[in-house]
């Protein structure tokens, strides 16, 4: 009887104990909920209010003008920092939506297919289809110079080259129109209504400010053509080329209303036409075997056919166009593994005056394959860098580009022999470019450098910060490629990395608004503030250094 007393009292205590951890525990927890979240305002004076709702004290941060804004003083988004935490800047994301629509009744089109891939690029890496009322809807993470296109069954492909694209730009709206496909057919005759085989067909659509010209294929045994195009409404006129005859008038039409066309042609006689003969060889003088060669008009721009001669060289490298009508000529040789010849530039043109016989030499060169790898400063493989070849030859400048892969790696096919310039570009680290030479089997390896950084915010003339804009820097006189920055959409903050020391063109521009440019100079990675100053005798940067 004496213990129960005893159990009962040791009882009390522990629940008494047990109470008072429990309002120890949720006095703590709630003081960590509350204690932590802070709210900021403004006030009309300028100045900033820190609110913590804890202990409810009020910090007061004084903005004057022609001072720099605090970074505390920057209103916050929740998870996102105003500065560093540069892998969030990255993740922030553009939306592109638009209709796509036929251009002649304004009739949206559903299943287009709508792609973006960065510039100088094939490779596709965001893609959307159009619903039902044409819409489409596609994000876009990362800053850059993309192209954009737009196919659909039926309609003209639709593209748009150097189209800028950053963050902070939020949501972009892209209309697309789309031309719809027309059907041309008809048959191309002499003058005896008996059809000419082999002639090539063209189209010339007359515009306001000139003309455009295409191809609309080769007549068939018959005489007979028909090509789907995508042409624009309008008045136009077909006609033909053949080696062997003259037009004898362009034919009137009105698109997209075509009913048969008929082409009449008389036949050139033989003291106006010549044979031209010739081989094709690589650098190396040894013959190239079924080379493909062709003749172009370089005055009616009519191509001729290589069914003409031989449909391709023999074993010696051997061609022949037995009738070829008296006129200035471009000879183009093109085979598998080598880049391809032009005979023919400008004012070196084969002029053939006279019947008789021509004999001309085509020299091919090499293409190779160039592969290698990217890597980091710290050795690591380098992904998303961008390789570009660019090519001088005798036929003009061309260049080659892709995007390195996940390991780093990438391939170039293709490319002619001759002596090249390789470039490799990151957003993150400074421009890599140096001579190549090809043909070459070694495996290229580039090392990427970090270079200078220009970091800051952008504000107006009042000192309020300008969160949603694109800032880019041209370098002034020199090859080097534009740099974009990174804006955090949080607080308006703005990096740019793998700049060299240069003076540039700085390029401000907030949405729906005129650019603003000013020089500047950069020594050193430096952060700034950049103030956007309007009043009635302008508009003008000024940049002020943190």
């Amino acid at each position: 009887g004496r213990s129960r007393p005893r159990f009962m009292l040791i009882g009390m205590v522990l629940l008494a104990l047990f109470v008072c951890l429990w309002i120890i525990w949720e006095s703590q927890d709630g003081s960590s909920n509350t204690g932590n979240l802070t709210r900021q305002t403004a006030s009309d004076d300028g100045a900033t209010d820190s609110v913590a709702a804890g202990n409810r004290r009020i910090a007061r941060t004084q903005v004057t003008p022609g001072a720099t804004i605090p970074e505390e003083a920057l209103p916050r988004q929740r998870g996102i920092p105003t500065s560093g935490g540069s892998d969030k800047r990255r993740s922030a994301q553009s939306t592109m939506t638009g209709i796509v629509s036929n251009h002649q009744d304004g009739a949206p089109i559903q299943g287009a297919r709508v792609t973006l891939s960065s510039e100088g690029s094939e490779e596709v890496r965001i893609e959307a289809v159009s619903g039902h009322d044409g819409r489409f809807r596609m994000t876009i993470e990362r800053a850059g110079r993309y192209m954009l296109r737009a196919k659909a069954d039926g309609f003209e492909s639709y593209f748009i080259y150097r189209l800028f694209i950053t963050p902070a730009q939020g949501t972009l709206e892209k209309n697309i129109l789309m031309t719809p496909e027309v059907e041309l057919r008809g048959r191309v005759v002499d003058r005896h209504s008996r059809g000419i085989a082999n002639a090539s067909v063209w189209i010339r659509i007359e515009r306001a400010r000139g003309f455009s010209q295409s191809s609309l294929g080769q007549t068939d045994e018959f005489g007979r053509f028909r090509m789907a195009r995508a042409l624009a409404s309008g008045d136009c006129f077909i006609a033909a080329a053949h080696p062997e005859y003259e037009l004898d008038s362009r034919v009137p039409v009105t698109l997209p209303q075509v009913e048969e066309v008929v082409v009449t042609m008389r036949r050139v006689p033989d003291t106006l036409l010549a044979s031209l003969s010739g081989r094709v060889r690589n650098t190396e003088g040894d013959p190239i075997h079924e080379a493909w060669v062709r003749l172009e008009e370089t005055e009616s721009r009519g191509q001729l056919s290589n069914g003409l001669g031989i449909p391709s060289t023999d074993p010696e490298g051997r061609f022949f166009f037995p009738r070829v009508r008296l006129g200035k000529y471009q000879v183009v040789a093109e085979a598998q593994g080598y880049a391809h010849a032009i005979h023919g530039q400008g004012n070196k043109d084969l002029t053939i005056e006279s019947s008789g016989k021509y004999e001309i030499d085509l020299i091919l060169d090499y293409q190779t394959k160039i592969q290698g790898v990217v890597f980091n400063p710290e050795g690591e493989p380098l992904a998303e860098a961008d390789v570009t070849v660019r090519i001088e030859t005798g036929t003009g400048k061309t260049s080659m580009g892709v995007r390195t892969s996940s390991d780093g790696t990438f391939d170039i096919p293709r490319v002619p022999s001759g002596r090249h310039k390789i470039q490799v570009t990151h957003s993150e680290y400074v421009t890599y470019e140096s001579d190549l030479v090809t043909p070459t089997d070694d495996l290229l390896t580039v090392t990427l450098q970090t270079g200078l950084s220009l970091t800051g915010y952008v504000v107006d003339q009042d000192n309020e910060p300008i969160r949603e804009f694109s800032l880019e820097l041209f370098p002034i006189n020199s090859r080097q490629d534009s740099r974009s920055a990174d804006v955090s959409p949080a607080d308006g903050h703005f990096r740019v990395n793998g700049l060299t020391p240069h003076t540039y063109f700085l390029s401000v521009r907030p949405p729906n608004a005129d650019g603003w440019f000013t020089r500047f100079e950069l020594l050193e990675s430096t952060s700034v503030t950049v103030v956007l100053n309007r009043s009635d005798s302008g508009s003008r940067i000024q940049i002020r250094k943190f």
